[in-house]
């Protein structure tokens, strides 16, 4: 049986786009929870001893990357969503 090409509108591309975006937001939520942690956590061992907050700083900026990143990829996807819709969008109204 020969295999057949599925296509694809719009309104599919638009909805995949979102999914990337909903899984980006939980992502982003994710970092938002553990810079949260980290900073409960630093405040209580520096109490202890000042000198460990170095041994934060990585971590931090580490997390501060990916928190960007999931911001600009979340606002990438987002316009490729708006982007796929009002295309759908412009079909379904041609076809009407």
């Amino acid at each position: 049986m020969p295999k057949q090409n599925k296509t694809y509108t719009a309104n599919d591309l638009a909805d995949v786009h979102a999914s990337f975006k909903t899984d980006l937001n939980l992502l982003h939520t994710a970092i938002i929870d553990v810079q949260s942690r980290i900073s409960t956590l630093k405040r209580t061992v520096t109490h202890v001893n000042p000198q460990l907050d170095m041994h934060f700083l990585t971590l931090e900026r580490m997390l501060d990357i990916y928190e960007q990143f999931a911001d600009v990829r979340c606002d990438h996807y987002q316009e490729l969503e708006n982007k796929y819709d009002a295309d759908y969008e412009a079909t379904q109204e041609g076809s009407i």
